[in-house]
C-alpha cells in the first residue's frame, strides 16, 4: 500500500468516526431527554419543522458565504465550491464539545487541496472571532427591550468588535510570522462583509428557533424578536466556551432561562433541548449530501 493510499484510508476512517460520534450524539439526546421529547413530538406540526429547516438552510448559506469570502484571502486559487463542500462535510461535528473534531476535519481536507494547515487555522480563528462579535451585536440590538445587559458585558463586546475591525493588520502580521503571507490582502470592507454575513446567519438561525417553537405551541409575533435576540446571545455564550468540553450545554441552559421569560420554565427547557436535537439532525442530513465527495476526493499530493 502506497503512502497516498494510507492517507486516503486514514481520512475515510476519520470521517467515519465523525459520523459515528454525530449519530451517537443524536441517539444520546433522544434517550436522555425521552421523557420530555416524546410528549412534544406527539403533537408536532411537521409543516412548522419544514419551515424551520428552510431557515436552517438560509442560515447555512449565510455562514458558508462568509467562510468562502474569508478563505478568498487565504486560498484564492481554490474554487468556491470546494470551500462549500469542505464546510458542509464537517458540519456534523460542529456541535461536539471541543474544537478538535470541527477544525481538525477542515485542516485535513484543506491539506489535501494543498492549503497550509497554519493558514486554515488562522482563518478558522478569524471566523470564530467574527461569529462571537456578530452574535453579540445582534443579541445586544434585539434583547435590551426585554433583558438588562450588564455594562461590563456590553463594553467587553465593544472591545472585541474593535479588535475584529482591526484584524486585517493582525491577521496579515500572523501570516507573515509563520512564513505564509496572505495571497490577497484583507481590507476594512472585507471585515464588514464577514460581520454582515454572520449577522444574517444569526437572524436566520433565530427564525429557525421561532418556527421550532411554533411547531409545538403558539408564539405571538411580538415575541419573535425576543427569540431572535435570545438565540444570538446564547449562541454567542456557547461559542465563547466552545473549546471547553465542560461547557457542553451552557448555551442550552442559558437559552432555556431566557425563553422562560415568555413561557413556562419546563416548556422553555424542552424547547432548548428540541432546538439542539433538531439542529443537530438538520446538520447531519446536510452533511450527508456532501459525504460522497470525500470518497471521490483525490489523494493528498
Amino acid at each position: 500500500m502506497t503512502s497516498e493510499q494510507r492517507k486516503t484510508r486514514w481520512l475515510r476512517a476519520g470521517v467515519g468516526l465523525f459520523w459515528v460520534l454525530g449519530i451517537s450524539l443524536i441517539l444520546w439526546f433522544g434517550w436522555r431527554f425521552r421523557n420530555d421529547l416524546v410528549p412534544f413530538l406527539a403533537g408536532v406540526n411537521p409543516w412548522g419543522l419544514g419551515k424551520a429547516f428552510s431557515w436552517f438552510l438560509l442560515s447555512l448559506v449565510a455562514i458558508v458565504a462568509g467562510w468562502v469570502a474569508l478563505m478568498r484571502h487565504f486560498s484564492p486559487g481554490l474554487h468556491w465550491w470546494t470551500h462549500v463542500r469542505i464546510y458542509c462535510v464537517t458540519l456534523a461535528t460542529r456541535r461536539l464539545p471541543g474544537t478538535l473534531w470541527y477544525v481538525g476535519g477542515r485542516l485535513v481536507l484543506y491539506r489535501r487541496e494543498g492549503i497550509s494547515r497554519a493558514l486554515v487555522s488562522i482563518a478558522s480563528s478569524v471566523e470564530y472571532a467574527v461569529i462571537i462579535v456578530s452574535g453579540g451585536l445582534v443579541g445586544l440590538v434585539l434583547l435590551p427591550a426585554a433583558v438588562e445587559i450588564p455594562g461590563a458585558a456590553a463594553g467587553a463586546l465593544a472591545l472585541a468588535a474593535l479588535l475584529v475591525l482591526l484584524s486585517p493588520r493582525l491577521v496579515a502580521w500572523l501570516a507573515r510570522r509563520i512564513g505564509r503571507p496572505l495571497p490577497v490582502a484583507i481590507g476594512f470592507l472585507d471585515v464588514l462583509g464577514w460581520l454582515a454575513a454572520l449577522g444574517v446567519m444569526w437572524l436566520c438561525g433565530g427564525m429557525m428557533l421561532v418556527e421550532i417553537i411554533r411547531s409545538f405551541s403558539p408564539l405571538p409575533n411580538d415575541q419573535a424578536i425576543f427569540v431572535l435576540g435570545a438565540w444570538a446571545i446564547t449562541g454567542t455564550l456557547g461559542a465563547l466556551t466552545f473549546a471547553l468540553p465542560s461547557s457542553f450545554g451552557v448555551g442550552d441552559i442559558s437559552l432555556a432561562l431566557l425563553l422562560a421569560q415568555i413561557m413556562p420554565l419546563m416548556e422553555a427547557g424542552t424547547i432548548a433541548v428540541m432546538a439542539r436535537f433538531i439542529g443537530l439532525l438538520f446538520e447531519i442530513l446536510t452533511a450527508a449530501v456532501f459525504l460522497p465527495w470525500i470518497r471521490k476526493a483525490a489523494p493528498e499530493p
